[in-house]
């Protein structure tokens, strides 16, 4: 992992000031990052224009009723349970969305939203070249979610088989995670790693500013004092069949305890019990290869 993060360590600024920068600079030096340390902090060039826009953007995605809140169980896999109190999906459609409760099959996010959700296509792009120093394998992207920190409230609604598989999906292939903290106030963003004792790193998180990190390494929770939102998604493994994070586990552990449950259950039983559709044929498959 590289260097051991300790109780005395703290986040002085940026790792890379992206202005000036060509890709490639750009590129090495957030992987360069990655491989010693596990995360990178970055000072984009960000046009003030977007981040004053970007307010009035999510103002209409809450207006649109499209925030939700996420079981416990998956907000940990997030930014936590201040970071995460309630996530909207951005730029997909109603079927591929993870939380969106917005009846059209597609929204047309605000501009600023766009383009800070392009930008993540762009850094990893750009970063792409660079990860095999990091020994991390990338081959896909997954869509943006947009999350607002506040104090929770409580654990959350309860997760489902449904939204267990899909959160699974997620877990099991994630390896980065990308963030940005769109304001309109600071926040703070806790990194640790997962088998370590040492107090947490705490990096801090203005509007505008960028952090890359392991997602298959660190935990990661943010937390505001104030109103944020910060803009986050995923550099996926798609042959990835194992969870890599402690929320990952914890998910396929519960999908097994209802898979088990679901073989035991009478024919009558099954009826009124809801499973996902590649829960029922790993259950069938199972069955035909113990025959």
């Amino acid at each position: 992992m590289g260097r051991k993060l300790t109780r005395t360590q703290k986040a002085t600024g940026p790792d890379v000031k992206a202005i000036g920068l060509d890709s490639e600079t750009l590129g090495r030096s957030i992987g360069q990052c990655l491989s010693v340390k596990g995360f990178c902090v970055i000072d984009p060039e960000v046009d003030d224009e977007y981040l004053d826009n970007v307010l009035g953007d999510i103002s209409a995605v809450d207006e649109q009723g499209r925030f939700a809140s996420v079981p416990a169980q998956v907000v940990e896999g997030l930014l936590g349970k201040e970071g995460s109190y309630r996530v909207a999906d951005i730029g997909v459609s109603t079927e591929d969305a993870y939380v969106s409760l917005y009846t059209e099959s597609f929204v047309r996010d605000g501009a600023a939203l766009r383009y800070f959700d392009a930008e993540f296509t762009r850094y990893a792009n750009l970063l792409s070249p660079h990860l095999e120093r990091a020994k991390i394998e990338v081959s896909a992207r997954s869509s943006a979610l947009l999350h607002e920190a506040s104090k929770p409230k409580g654990d959350g609604p309860a997760l489902t088989e449904e939204v267990c598989s899909k959160w699974l999906k997620l877990f099991f292939s994630h390896r980065l995670m990308s963030i940005w903290c769109l304001g309109p106030e600071s926040g703070d963003l806790q990194l640790q790693p997962w088998a370590d004792t040492a107090e947490p790193m705490k990096v801090t998180m203005r509007p505008g500013r960028l952090v890359i990190l392991r997602a298959d390494a660190l935990y990661h929770r943010f937390s505001s004092l104030g109103c944020a939102y910060c803009l986050t998604c995923f550099y996926c493994n798609l042959n990835g069949q194992d969870p890599v994070s402690p929320s990952g586990f914890a998910l396929k552990q519960w999908a097994a305890e209802r898979m088990e449950r679901y073989k035991q259950s009478s024919l009558q039983e099954k009826r009124y019990m809801e499973m996902p559709r590649d829960w029922e044929e790993k259950i069938n498959r199972e069955k035909i290869n113990t025959q």
